[in-house]
């Protein structure tokens, strides 16, 4: 079993080339933080700091495409570590740009943040270049986001609420829905 493991880490690493722009970002409910590193680990250009908006994800694109032509880059890697729902329209946007989106384990994000700086402290600058390097050293996961929009969860959500006849059940799950297909909608509950 631990040959298939190394076998397939050995094949995410052979993926990354001195061709290929590796970016890792944290996620969050509204801003995100992206950095960039080549396949040595070297940081490229500045850190990326955008909202979870068409606006702030288009930024995201055209910051890629920057540190692409400055470094003569001609693949991207894109990876994260999921947190709850925020990442959706992220993987949606990227995935309709043609950006491969990959996953990390976020205990190996906690567990690999001391090596970066001597210091078990959270930031999402931090976390960003982390995420870059668990993505460089082929720790991640390959993603499949659903071809349905997140609406239908919604709608067959909402009917189940009124078979079963509990108007208020799942609060919760309806703000997080809502956050996922309006990501400005949580300022209203």
């Amino acid at each position: 079993m631990k040959y298939k493991q190394s076998k397939k880490q050995n094949q995410r690493i052979t993926r990354i080339s001195d061709k290929t722009l590796v970016v890792g970002a944290d996620i969050a409910k509204e801003t995100h933080v992206a950095r960039a590193i080549d396949f040595r680990g070297i940081e490229l250009g500045k850190d990326c700091v955008f909202s979870n908006t068409r606006t702030g994800l288009e930024q995201l694109v055209q910051w890629m495409k920057e540190l692409q032509q400055e470094h003569a880059k001609s693949d991207v890697l894109f990876g994260i570590e999921p947190t709850g729902h925020y990442w959706f329209n992220l993987a949606e946007y990227l995935g309709q740009q043609g950006i491969p989106l990959v996953i990390v384990n976020p205990h190996h994000v906690h567990k690999s943040k001391e090596l970066e700086d001597n210091s078990p402290t959270k930031n999402d600058y931090k976390d960003a270049k982390v995420i870059a390097d668990l993505v460089r050293n082929g720790k991640y996961s390959e993603t499949e986001t659903a071809d349905e929009p997140l609406c239908r969860s919604a709608d067959s959500h909402e009917s189940s609420r009124e078979n079963h006849g509990e108007p208020r059940a799942g609060t919760k799950t309806n703000a997080e829905l809502a956050g996922s297909i309006f990501p400005g909608v949580h300022k209203g509950f």
